[in-house]
């Protein structure tokens, strides 16, 4: 698989969907972002959340459960309103992700796709794209689906993706 390649086309992706919702969706405050894929590796999607869905998502649960919730449904990107946003932009690399003929290592496979989902959100930071955003440092991370070491690997990419005050807030985002 052509690595290079495939990180440009994901940049050019990830830019386009993200543009995308924020003229869809001009007056949402997006505190979060996430490239996500599953425990295979067979997939690469966006996930974004909004502090506006997050209070619209608590106003669904009763008085009591929205403190217990609140921090589940501001960090699990399954839970976000704008999860798989744009998802058949990424349709062929999917396929691709899917087809590659270096899926026999896929441990390295694997490390090679989070790799590149960290180097599309930091490409997209260092070159200013969330400036335009009414939430100009969003919480940028990567994240597996349906896998037990998700939390570490958010933890880890968020370190690499934020400045020091928001990794530190992000790592404490469960605690009680």
């Amino acid at each position: 698989m052509n690595w290079q390649a495939l990180e440009s086309t994901a940049l050019t992706l990830v830019t386009k969907a993200l543009q995308d919702l924020s003229v869809e969706h001009p007056d949402e405050q997006f505190y979060a972002c996430a490239l996500y894929t599953d425990s295979s590796a067979m997939t690469m999607a966006v996930a974004v959340n909004s502090v506006e869905a997050l209070e619209e998502k608590l106003k669904g649960e009763g008085e009591e459960e929205r403190e217990e919730l609140m921090p589940y449904y501001k960090w699990a990107s399954s839970e976000w309103k704008y999860e798989g946003w744009k998802g058949e932009y990424f349709k062929d690399i999917c396929k691709d992700l899917r087809e590659a003929s270096d899926r026999s290592d896929i441990l390295r496979f694997k490390e090679r796709l989070l790799s590149l989902m960290v180097n599309v959100l930091s490409s997209l930071r260092r070159e200013g794209f969330f400036s335009s955003f009414k939430i100009q440092e969003p919480m940028l991370f990567v994240t597996v689906t349906d896998d037990d070491g998700a939390e570490e690997l958010e933890n880890k990419t968020a370190e690499l993706l934020n400045s020091s005050e928001g990794y530190n807030y992000f790592i404490r985002r469960f605690d009680g």
